[in-house]
């Protein structure tokens, strides 16, 4: 608890004007930094996709591969 104390005050809480804090030192209702935890009702409902491009995860087979000539590729260049 000691070290807390001295972190805010190194960091100047002690100057923060309270009748009009910063964004991120705001009551809850205000600050843009709080959210609420998604309900059992958000989870389930898939979110939507907008915009996003995404690639198929590579098989496992295929990482192996790349990995192995990965490493021929390192072990041809050290042996010269």
């Amino acid at each position: 608890m000691v070290m807390t104390n001295v972190v805010a005050f190194l960091f100047g809480i002690s100057r923060i004007k309270w009748d009009s804090p910063p964004a991120w030192a705001a009551e809850w209702d205000s600050n843009s930094l709080v959210t609420s935890q998604p309900t059992q009702a958000d989870e389930q409902a898939p979110a939507p996709r907008v915009g996003v491009a995404t690639q198929p995860a590579p098989s496992p087979a295929s990482a192996v591969t790349e990995r192995q000539d990965r490493m021929k590729r390192l072990v041809s260049r050290l042996a010269r």
